[in-house]
């Protein structure tokens, strides 16, 4: 189907701005709708296209389309196959790969039950389609689901590969700007179950100290990974300190990846940064969850590092002014980035893929045994900040707010760090960040 096409704007006569779009319905007959503003039209047009590549088109048009932050295990599912499996796009799913894991999901999570004709005749009483993503943060869903299945007699080699689907999910979910997950919970269960093997066997931490390296990055891998990406050549020469930079800021503030890429030079102050937008559904906005709005402590270190990164954006014509964006989307060219400043969207949601994943890959490739975090994500800079402020000691309520998180999250995802203080006390979170600072680069630049 045609997508929806910009129409002349229009004032009304109050002479307010009406911006119009004209668009094809679920039954093919050529509509229009007006907006208010651009950005509010921009995200509606968005939101047709998902709804329409996900065969949702008439629920949209017709009904209250229901936000990503509030859908279910099987609005997940129908969104993940669309825009991320789907074998037609760049590094989905291989097409036999793609149909089975859609007919698992089908009959093993959301539990439709067909007859020989292919039917729907029943639901299984296994079935999690209807529950929020958000509950499978937790690994004990998870585990009530997998009951389930043994109970109802489901084979080992079809549970593995329920339990797949499912986790290839929840790991995109987690990777995207507007899933507001925390975790997957389908890998915390799978490291928990190694433990216990490991256990047995009388060797339980090897394997999860191996998880928690890319998990939750120490401020070594962060480091290591900062330096890797400053060798990297490029067309634009302000490209790796962007990039090193970006990892800095994660890495101190704790942040989601959607709420470090909109930040403004004026939110930066001494002691702490003020985080209030995200990039939600392609375009700035406010923070939709709980603690979106905050201020954040950080280093002085981080300052120093911000100072020489908005000196070298100075020096290459890029404006620095309070309300501009520290990460401009236009480092590739003119015609890139949003029309406000800030980076797109897709070109935030690309950045890990581009620039931290092989940075990640080559630290692990020269450094295996100290530092197996090739399957790191830009994510595990905001748990390894976490975690560095649970072991240094600090209340984790203030932790919990700052990072726009829960004691409760805290408390699920992050024993390990919590035992660590119990067993070796408090460690100082800027120490150690001073420490891998001046072990990687030589010597510590830090503010005067």
């Amino acid at each position: 189907m045609k997508r929806p096409w910009n129409k002349k704007p229009r004032r009304t006569a109050g002479g307010e701005p009406r911006y119009i779009v004209g668009f094809r319905d679920h039954s093919g007959v050529e509509r229009s709708r007006s907006f208010t503003t651009t950005r509010g039209r921009d995200r509606w047009v968005t939101r047709y296209e998902e709804a329409e590549r996900e065969n949702r088109l008439g629920e949209f048009l017709e009904g209250v389309d229901p936000s990503p932050h509030e859908l279910t295990i099987e609005g997940l599912l129908v969104s993940w196959f669309a825009h991320d499996a789907d074998p037609a796009l760049p590094g989905g799913l291989a097409e036999a790969t793609f149909h089975s894991f859609r007919s698992i999901a089908s009959r093993h999570i959301l539990g439709v039950i067909r007859d020989r004709k292919g039917k729907p005749v029943a639901r299984a009483p296994y079935a999690i389609g209807a529950m929020p993503a958000k509950e499978f943060e937790n690994p004990g869903p998870i585990r009530t689901w997998l009951d389930g299945m043994r109970a109802a007699g489901v084979g080992d080699a079809t549970e593995k590969r329920a339990w797949s689907v499912l986790s290839s999910a929840l790991s995109w979910a987690v990777e995207r700007n507007d899933f507001p997950l925390d975790a997957n919970g389908c890998k915390r269960l799978d490291r928990r179950r190694t433990q216990r093997r490991s256990s047995r066997r009388g060797s339980g931490s090897g394997r999860k100290q191996g998880d928690l390296a890319g998990w939750a990055l120490a401020p070594m891998a962060v480091e290591l990974i900062r330096a890797r990406m400053l060798l990297v050549s490029s067309a634009h020469p302000l490209v790796p300190l962007r990039n090193a930079t970006y990892v800095s800021m994660q890495a101190q503030l704790g942040c989601r990846n959607q709420e470090v890429w909109p930040v403004r030079w004026c939110a930066v102050n001494e002691d702490y940064t003020e985080i209030d937008e995200v990039l939600s559904y392609k375009q700035l906005d406010n923070g939709k969850t709980v603690g979106s709005r905050r201020n954040v402590p950080h280093s002085r270190m981080l300052v120093a590092d911000l100072r020489e990164w908005r000196a070298a954006l100075s020096r290459e014509g890029y404006p620095t002014g309070p309300k501009d964006f520290i990460f401009p989307g236009s480092l590739s060219g003119a015609w890139r980035g949003h029309a406000l400043g800030h980076m797109t969207g897709g070109q935030a949601n690309k950045w890990g893929g581009r620039y931290f994943k092989p940075a990640a890959e080559a630290v692990e490739q020269k450094q295996r045994d100290k530092h197996p975090i090739g399957k790191a994500t830009p994510y595990s800079l905001r748990r390894g900040a976490i975690s560095l402020r649970i072991r240094a000691g600090e209340d984790r309520q203030i932790i919990a707010q700052e990072c726009g998180t829960s004691v409760a999250v805290i408390d699920r995802h992050y024993s390990f760090a919590l035992e660590d203080l119990r067993r070796d006390g408090p460690r100082d979170a800027d120490v150690e960040r001073e420490e891998a600072r001046r072990a990687v680069f030589g010597t510590l630049l830090l503010a005067a």
